[in-house]
């Protein structure tokens, strides 16, 4: 038996020799420290909105330089103070530091001296990266993960792409591959040929939430790159075969991250038929959508170009071209590269992606910045006395863009920083009012670079031509000219009618006479025209002797006269009564005849935009008051008609009328909304649609 000494020696010396062979385990435990932490904050590691940002945050604090500042002083300093973090870590993902503001369980797991004796050794960070099933380096035997972790872990690296040639725009996916060179994989079919490539991230609003609009990214377009969002890409490397390119970014977005990947084995050669997987891109009009597959065979030679492939069964429709397809552990298995909807789809390797990856050159040279132009601006003014909808391009490779906006308006408009060819920008717009048929007029407009004050920029103006029923744009301010307003009169009484027609309360009576069996178009001058105008009025006793007038508001049209309203002078059934009915009806347009019952009507035009009139029948003379709800029950507007004789309300001159403007004056959303009649003890309730 040795001696005590020796005894001590020797037992001293295996427990050096212990704690050497096994790194980043606990004396007297013998669990590794990263799994130690993984079963200690399973709960807040595995969250979906931490896991989101983890692959990128556990990569960085691996980085020497950020090693050095991983102590438990700094730590605990950055947890107090999590400003501090993107000083120390400038390349830290900001929702990190926003999440760690508020997170008390992210707060606790930082001050836990495992956690912090954990995130000063790398080789314990990647562990525990391997035991979450996140990062590029992820190792080989990891757990199944949930669908929605799979797919909260994999939309930060998935983009969407846009590409022109010629006048065709094409669109596809693709992912981020490498993060450090800025480096997506794609199809070589989604990029062939292409003059520009705009790659766009998902991006998501100040609740968390992913915008999948096509046309907000693309009307977005200029402050979506501004945040890094967007980013111009160029092709470094492509294989027709293969059908698989490499796009170098000018940037990244902040939240992007790498798809997960483990390039040291061939990770498709351990699927099993049947095997579950997951197919991710922006198919048709649904960005950033994902669904399952089930995995069937490898071929060493099936695509179209030649090039080996992963069979699946699945749904691929169009836009999904250059996805990832990823297997039950989220680990990138292929790229998609064709398919029929709802039944087969086919995969390029990922070992065909890691052989174009070596082939990258390691000198990249970075993207240039993106060439930009100065800005161009003009403005139009709208002086027709209705609201004007027209279309604007700025040259010939962009989509007309619709505008529209209400008289008495200016409005300003510029280019986003692109080449603007000399023959652009071009305004068009519908010229004939009124005939139901889009009748494009197009011009050229002249344009000055934007600045900070543009009282020198061209100035053009839609007005309506001496006609009335043609708009027309000119250039320079001129006085404001209203739409020439038109009806008819038709002559049916067998004898020549004298009448007198008014526009506004500002005009003369006008004597006008029309012989039996003609008919005649008024037409106003240009001026406005109040409601209530134009009135007509004529001798409606025929020879007594005498004037007795007969007064009548009567309804008009914009312009063209195949809609003008059309009324005719008639003698009634005792035939010594003139009288004015409108065609298309039975009884006089604007009769005198009082209704049985007081009664509320059906608004027109229902739904409407931007105005619309309720009819009405008043059974006997009273106050008379039409009150408008929103669904919720705010009062929005009150319209107070006064004290009414009793009378037929139906005719646009005669019912109540709603510019669909509140109070204030201000235009009110799309929407239902209720209308409350009320005169005297007689109430009732209707409801109307607005779509603007």
């Amino acid at each position: 038996m040795l001696p005590m000494k020796k005894q001590v020696c020797v037992c001293i010396f295996i427990a050096c020799v212990f704690c050497i062979s096994i790194p980043n385990t606990v004396l007297g435990q013998g669990i590794p420290l990263a799994q130690r932490v993984f079963q200690k904050h399973k709960q807040t590691l595995q969250r979906a909105d931490i896991q989101e940002i983890l692959p990128g945050v556990l990569e960085g604090l691996k980085a020497p330089e950020n090693q050095r500042l991983l102590n438990p002083a700094t730590i605990n300093l950055v947890v107090d103070d999590p400003d501090l973090l993107s000083i120390f870590i400038p390349d830290i993902d900001p929702k990190f530091v926003a999440l760690l503001k508020t997170d008390q369980a992210l707060k606790s797991l930082l001050r836990d001296p495992l956690v912090q004796e954990l995130l000063q050794s790398p080789a314990a960070i990647d562990e525990l990266a391997r035991l979450l099933g996140v990062g590029g380096g992820a190792g080989r035997n990891l757990p199944d993960l949930p669908e929605q972790t799979i797919y909260n872990q994999a939309m930060p690296s998935v983009v969407w792409i846009n590409t022109i040639e010629g006048n065709w725009r094409g669109k596809g996916s693709g992912v981020l591959i490498d993060k450090k060179r800025r480096l997506i994989v794609t199809n070589e079919h989604v990029i062939r040929n292409a003059e520009s490539i705009d790659v766009f991230f998902p991006w998501r609003d100040e609740n968390g939430k992913l915008n999948k609009d096509e046309d907000f990214y693309f009307k977005n377009r200029e402050w979506l790159e501004n945040q890094g969002y967007v980013s111009r890409g160029r092709v470094i490397v492509q294989h027709v075969r293969n059908d698989i390119a490499i796009i170098q970014l000018a940037q990244l977005s902040p939240t992007a991250s790498e798809i997960k990947h483990d390039f040291s084995r061939n990770v498709e050669d351990s699927m099993a038929e049947n095997d579950k997987v997951y197919i991710l891109g922006n198919p048709g009009e649904r960005l950033w959508n994902w669904t399952e597959g089930t995995f069937k065979v490898p071929w060493q030679t099936c695509l179209p170009s030649g090039g080996a492939c992963l069979e699946m069964t699945g749904d691929a429709e169009g836009g999904n071209s250059g996805g990832p397809i990823l297997n039950r552990q989220g680990m990138l298995i292929g790229i998609l590269t064709a398919g029929t909807d709802e039944t087969m789809v086919v995969a390029a390797p990922a070992r065909n992606v890691k052989t174009l990856l070596n082939s990258v050159p390691a000198n990249l040279t970075p993207l240039p910045p993106p060439r930009t132009y100065p800005k161009r601006t003009f403005k139009i003014r709208n002086q027709t006395g209705v609201t004007v909808h027209y279309q604007i391009r700025w040259s010939n490779k962009e989509n007309w863009k619709p505008y529209s906006f209400e008289t008495g308006f200016v409005m300003t408009h510029r280019s986003n920083g692109q080449h603007v060819p000399s023959d652009y920008p071009k305004i068009r717009f519908d010229h004939v009012a009124g005939d139901q048929v889009v009748t494009y007029r197009s011009y050229r407009l002249e344009t000055v670079q934007f600045r900070e004050n543009n009282d020198n920029a061209p100035t053009y103006r839609f007005e309506f031509n001496q006609w009335g029923d043609r708009l027309d744009i000119f250039k320079g301010v001129a006085p404001t000219v209203h739409p020439k307003q038109t009806f008819k009169i038709r002559n049916l009484t067998g004898v020549t009618v004298h009448y007198q027609i008014k526009w506004s309360q500002t005009n003369n009576w006008q004597n006008e006479s029309l012989q039996t069996g003609f008919i005649r178009t008024h037409r106003s001058s240009g001026q406005s025209i109040p409601s209530g105008y134009p009135k007509i009025r004529f001798d409606h006793i025929a020879g007594d002797g005498q004037v007795t007038y007969r007064v009548y508001n009567l309804e008009s049209a914009i312009g063209n006269t195949n809609v003008a309203p059309t009324y005719r002078f008639a003698y009634n059934r005792r035939g010594d009564r003139l009288d004015l009915y409108r065609d298309g009806f039975a009884a006089p347009a604007l009769s005198r005849e009082v209704p049985k019952d007081t009664v509320l009507l059906s608004n027109y035009p229902n739904p409407f935009n931007p105005e619309t009139w309720i009819p009405y029948h008043l059974a006997k003379p009273a106050k008379v008051t039409v009150s408008i709800y929103a669904t919720d029950g705010t009062l929005v507007r009150t319209l107070a008609l006064g004290h009414q004789p009793a009378g037929v309300y139906q005719s646009k001159s005669r019912a109540a009328y709603w510019d669909g403007k509140n109070e204030l004056g201000e235009p009110v959303a799309s929407g239902v909304y209720f209308y409350t009649f009320t005169a005297g003890d007689f109430t009732a309730t209707r409801k109307m649609l607005i779509i603007r």
